[in-house]
């Protein structure tokens, strides 16, 4: 189970509401907005986080719910504010189920695998004789 930032008290929810309110903050960090204690009891949210609800109960019936947010947090992924944009969010879901499936076949933890890791380039710059003593 998942714990909610916006509710007051420690309760845990189901996955789809974890994934909806993750789906909402990020439309609201994008708008630049702040999201309060139950904030899809508000009109402006309520409608766009069933919504959400709705799509990520569509994707909890193929994919586990540690793939999806995989695939949200991706770089690619990163840029999808709705879960039923189906078209941009199946490949990296899809690629995502399939390493959490790997890994658990490896019999290493899933959830130890950090997606997250910023990336980082290789330096090119032109050696100098200064950089050989």
């Amino acid at each position: 189970m998942f714990r909610s930032k916006y509710i007051p008290e420690d309760k845990d929810i189901s996955a789809a509401q974890y994934l909806a309110e993750f789906m909402c903050e990020r439309i609201a960090h994008k708008d630049g907005k702040v999201l309060t204690t139950k904030f899809w009891n508000k009109p402006e949210w309520g409608k766009v986080f069933r919504a959400q609800i709705t799509h990520a109960n569509k994707w909890l019936k193929s994919y586990d719910a540690r793939s999806i947010l995989r695939a949200l947090k991706t770089f690619r992924g990163k840029k999808i504010y709705s879960l039923g944009a189906k078209y941009l969010l199946e490949p990296l879901v899809k690629q995502a189920q399939i390493e959490l499936d790997t890994a658990k076949e490896k019999g290493g933890d899933p959830v130890a695998v950090d997606n997250d890791a910023p990336l980082t380039r290789k330096q090119f710059k032109k050696k100098s004789l200064l950089d050989e003593l």
